[in-house]
Parts: structure tokens; sequence; C-alpha cells
């Protein structure tokens, strides 16, 4: 627990420091739109709206991934963590799956445990 906060806080620093040539790093928005996604996908949930909770899991699932160049810099600031990452990475992706094949299945009960498991 206590190295996934470490990988947290790193990339909110991240996140939050300036980016290659003063720009914006991609990462944050790509995070901020996963972040909007999850508050549809409540929303969703309270209206029992199976098709908007899938539409948003899919979204998560296949989310944008920052440029190359950006990557590097994420990738060397981590020092040695990218494998966690990209494991913490790789369990959203196949957990937004799952969320979305439960929600295809109008199974609430599954969408609930699959929600839990995207957050």
């Amino acid at each position: 627990m206590k190295r996934f906060q470490i990988v947290i806080l790193a990339l909110v620093m991240l996140v939050a420091a300036p980016a290659i040539s003063g720009a914006e790093l991609q990462l944050r928005t790509i995070m901020n739109g996963m972040n909007d996604r999850m508050k549809d996908i409540v929303n969703a949930i309270n209206r029992e709206d199976f098709s908007a909770i899938e539409e948003n899991a899919m979204k998560i699932a296949d989310h944008d991934k920052p440029p190359v160049t950006e990557r590097v810099k994420i990738l060397s600031f981590m020092l040695g963590k990218s494998p966690e990452f990209k494991g913490m990475d790789d369990k959203v992706h196949a957990s937004a799956k799952e969320l979305a094949e439960a929600a295809k299945k109008k199974n609430i009960d599954a969408v609930l445990t699959g929600f839990s498991k995207v957050q």
C-alpha cells in the first residue's frame, strides 16, 4: 500500500509540475478525463443507465496515452517504479472492460463490484 501511495504522490507531483517547453502535460488532461468518466459512471449507476456505464467504462479502458516523449519523462521520473505503474494501468484497463461487460449484461451487482475495482 505504501508503494502505491508513493506512486500516486509522484504522479500528482508530476502532473502539477510544468511540462516539456512549458505546456501542460498530456497526462494531466488524460487523468482529468478519466476522473470525469468516473463521475459520469457514478451518475449513471444512480440512474441504472447501463448504456452510459458501458460507454464511460470503455472510454476509461481505451484512454489515450501521453506522447512518447512525455512517457519517457514520466518513466524516468518514477525511478524504477515503472513496472508497478504499468501493472496498475493494466489493471485499470482490464477492470474497466469488466465493468463495461457487467453493464452490457445489466448486472448491477457486478457493475458495483467492477466500479470498485476500477476506482
